[in-house]
């Protein structure tokens, strides 16, 4: 209550959950040597599209948008971990025989529809990729 004007204040307390939903939303650097075909790409993780985005000579994007987003909980505990339902992928600036398109869809497994997650490794301070199967497509660090 405050005692000038007699109106109860109400703070904002930001719980463990929201703090670790809101870590996952940024903008990451794929480390590089994995896959040489995602080198150079950066990966920005908005709340309701993930973009890959290459700077060359034109600019190249791929846009996947997922209808749902949740954070994932072992014996009712929050894990370092989202899962992301992905309903659409959209190609711009990318050719029909870009490599990319191969590495996502048939070695990665990252399709519509189908299901993404995104976890952290706290020792090392990584994040990984990993498509449905929960096999790590790749690693990536938070700039």
């Amino acid at each position: 209550m405050d005692s000038e004007t007699g109106k109860q204040i109400v703070k904002k307390v930001s719980s463990n959950i929201d703090k670790t939903y809101d870590s996952f939303f940024g903008t990451y650097t794929i480390l590089p040597g994995q896959l040489v075909h995602l080198d150079g790409y950066s990966f920005i993780l908005k709340n309701n599209e993930i973009q890959f985005i290459k700077d060359s000579l034109e600019t190249k994007l791929i846009s996947i948008t997922f209808k749902s987003n949740k954070l994932r909980y072992y014996n009712s505990e929050v894990l370092p971990s989202m899962k992301f339902e992905i309903t659409d992928i959209i190609y711009k600036n990318i050719d029909v025989n870009d490599p990319i398109r191969y590495v996502l869809n048939d070695i990665l497994l990252i399709k519509e529809p189908s299901t993404l997650y995104i976890s952290y490794q706290p020792v090392q301070k990584i994040y990984a990729v990993k498509n449905y199967n929960l096999a790590t497509c790749f690693l990536m660090k938070k700039i």
